[in-house]
């Protein structure tokens, strides 16, 4: 086995991190390559040309159609494409793959349902006996499901990890087997937002049953194999400078100097004229009050499109776009959802140019000519399984149909999670409140040039669980130098061969077994 792999094992074995104790380091599997070189992409699209396909997608193929590990972990910074990873996977896998994530937000962007919906777990903290059996065609659901993809990970509390790891063992394609036998690949930057824990009686519960609120404090987690793959190109972002003092931020490293610089080059900035900006805050009244005043202020008609549902959806301010949205000529509002057209993408920002009954004329920042948009359409997914086929399918459950636009003077750090902006200010009013919450605001920017900070960044305002953060370097520190497209091929010849011996491959002059044993 590779001298720095045992290392790094024997390492994790002696700390006590929150979801790791002997046997999480013990199922420790040998990691994922990090590779350099990577195709070129446009940098004047914000999303990653469907061309694209890098050495960490094959391996995590791979790995998904391994006995081991039970769970991959797929993470990365902000703007390193976990999401368009999860498509590419989903296009390719042969066999029934079921996508959620924990907020409704978070799966109508990734395409699939919300955990509690798709579990049917009531809305608490969850314990056994909340664990009811399938109904109906749900069944045949579990039965035949071979891939579980979680989206948005770092949001998910242990009891919720705990839940599906054990409705899975229970009701899965080969119950009493971990996870029923179903593939969990577990995405998302967990340096980023934590779980929301409800009620002070929940925070008493959680920290009396579990280390902490991350998934990786789960039962389930901890006793199964599981391997990282990390993301490590990011592609927002181009200059390497600002890239380096976002992962100083993320990891709270250096933080006295980075602050230092980051304040100099953005507090006091002022505004370019004729620049849509807008404004990044930490509450939704905050931002709400931004936006009813910019809109207060404009002249002329305003015209209130309303949203419309069909079947079953949650009709909340949790939607990509509001239920009623107020629009005036005049108004700055950004886009929430991307055009199949392309001339448009999630985040992007422009100006109402004119409100009729039906669409709205839009002119986006930095075009001379103004675009015609009405309304979209934003469908929730279930799956079913379909006998005929012999496949798990999709279908629409319910549809949310609105201007696909929202105010944008202002928004929540939260919701912007996902977005991209050329020009963000950055208000942290009274200061940031929870982990990872300055990183995402920051990050948002594509440019450090295009960021601007309405008071100095303080240092409490770094907010990092050192939780995370240790687990987070020991995932880096064991896949340093690991090639991704070797241990993807001998994968792939191991499974095309049907070869039942661990797979073994030589670089760097070391030996190094791609499953080492289990104690």
């Amino acid at each position: 086995m590779n001298e720095r792999l045992q290392r790094a094992i024997a390492y994790l074995k002696g700390q006590r991190i929150d979801g790791l104790d002997e046997k999480a380091a013990a199922a420790f599997i040998q990691p994922p390559p990090v590779r350099e070189i990577r195709p070129a992409i446009n940098k004047d699209v914000d999303v990653l040309p469907k061309t694209i396909e890098l050495p960490e997608y094959r391996l995590l193929e791979e790995l998904v159609y391994s006995e081991d590990p039970k769970i991959i972990l797929l993470s990365g910074k902000a703007g390193t494409g976990k999401t368009f990873a999860v498509q590419w996977l989903v296009n390719r896998f042969d066999g029934a793959c079921a996508v959620v994530a924990p907020t409704g937000l978070a799966a109508l962007q990734a395409g699939g349902q919300t955990i509690h919906s798709l579990f049917c777990f009531p809305p608490r903290a969850l314990q056994p006996e909340d664990i009811k059996p399938p109904g109906g065609r749900s069944r045949e659901i579990f039965a035949h499901l071979k891939l579980l993809i979680i989206d948005e990970i770092s949001m998910v509390r242990a009891d919720v990890m705990d839940a599906i790891g054990l409705f899975l063992e229970r009701f899965g394609p080969k119950p009493g087997q971990p996870f029923g036998g179903v593939k969990l690949i577990l995405v998302g930057d967990l340096l980023q937002l934590s779980p929301i824990v409800e009620t002070q009686e929940e925070k008493a519960w959680i920290r009396h049953r579990y280390r902490s609120e991350y998934f990786f404090s789960a039962d389930c987690f901890r006793l199964h194999s599981w391997v990282p793959i990390e993301l490590n190109k990011v592609f927002r972002q181009t200059e390497q400078e600002f890239i380096e003092l976002l992962s100083k931020i993320r990891e709270g490293v250096d933080v006295d100097a980075t602050l230092l610089d980051l304040n100099k080059s953005c507090v006091g900035k002022p505004k370019p004229a004729e620049v849509l900006e807008i404004s990044l805050v930490p509450s939704r009244q905050q931002a709400d009050t931004i936006n009813r005043s910019a809109l207060a202020s404009l002249a002329g008609p305003e015209i209130i499109f309303h949203a419309k549902v069909e079947g079953k959806m949650r009709q909340d301010r949790k939607l990509p776009s509001p239920n009623d949205l107020p629009l005036r000529a005049g108004a700055q509002v950004m886009f929430t959802k991307n055009d199949k057209g392309r001339r448009w993408v999630n985040g992007t920002m422009g100006k109402v140019v004119e409100v009729h009954s039906d669409h709205v004329m839009v002119c986006i920042a930095g075009q001379s000519k103004s675009l015609k948009v009405t309304e979209e359409r934003w469908e929730q997914f279930g799956y079913k399984w379909d006998g005929l086929q012999k496949k798990l399918v999709t279908e629409v459950t319910g549809c949310f149909i609105q201007i696909p636009l929202a105010h944008a003077w202002a928004a929540t750090i939260h919701k912007a999670q996902g977005q991209s902006f050329d020009n963000a200010l950055v208000d942290l009013g009274h200061g940031a409140f929870a982990n990872g919450q300055l990183y995402v605001a920051l990050s948002r920017c594509r440019t450090r040039g295009g960021l601007r900070l309405a008071r100095a960044i303080r240092k409490d305002d770094v907010k990092v669980d050192p939780q995370i953060l240790v687990l987070c370097k020991e995932i880096k520190k064991i896949q340093e130098g690991v090639d991704c497209d070797l241990l993807a091929s001998e994968l792939k010849n191991k499974r095309l061969a049907k070869v039942d011996a661990p797979v073994a491959t030589k670089y760097d002059g070391m030996d190094c077994c791609v499953f080492p044993p289990r104690t």
